[in-house]
């Protein structure tokens, strides 16, 4: 319960921070959304004034996110909410409505992060996030990289694209071998029998 208080004041605070967000959630007041993430799921409506709050009835959400820890490093790296690691089910026209708004969302961590710790710190804190996901990216990229070659080069369970469009040349190879003997076979068998 004391991550859904958490997360609820965070969307509270980034939406005081945006009128036009709050406006455009307001035409959608009374709809339930259920976020499943890798805290478990979180179940929120919206308010007649544009905000969020917990949910506690039967209604069936009209919008389903599931999330994967992919849109929090997505996050630090770009520094923007992105679909990578996103999947929605429910209202399409909702769907496309929340992502346009949350789109529009602009929270300045760093600015919240001045109030606290001062300018200067705050702006190395925010560097050092987005370096942190820059490197998160980058070791994931070199893990896949170090998978394939392993799969590829070290144990052979998996083909290269240069082993593949080998093996289909020397295929096209004896299918063509194949064709030219039967076709000498054929004349052999031929000139037997004129014979």
């Amino acid at each position: 319960m004391l991550p859904l208080v958490i997360i609820l004041r965070f969307l509270k605070h980034v939406l005081n921070g945006s009128t036009d967000a709050r406006h455009a959630l307001a035409t959608h007041s009374g709809k339930v959304i259920c976020v499943e993430g890798p805290l478990g799921p979180i179940v929120v409506y919206i308010t007649d004034d544009g905000f969020v709050e917990t949910y506690i009835g039967e209604a069936q959400p009209s919008l389903i996110i599931k999330l994967t820890s992919d849109v929090a490093l997505n996050w630090l790296k770009e520094g923007k909410l992105g679909s990578k690691g996103v999947r929605i089910e429910g209202d399409a026209q909702f769907a496309s409505d929340l992502s346009r708004i949350v789109g529009k969302l602009d929270w300045d961590y760093e600015e919240d992060m001045a109030k606290v710790f001062g300018d200067v710190v705050a702006h190395r804190l925010g560097e050092m996030l987005r370096g942190f996901g820059r490197w998160m990216s980058s070791a994931g990229e070199s893990m896949k990289s170090s998978v394939s070659d392993y799969l590829t080069e070290e144990s052979k369970l998996l083909v290269t694209s240069v082993g593949v469009e080998m093996f289909i040349r020397e295929v096209d190879e004896a299918s063509d071998g194949v064709s030219r003997l039967e076709k000498r076979v054929s004349e052999i068998v031929r000139m037997t029998r004129d014979n």
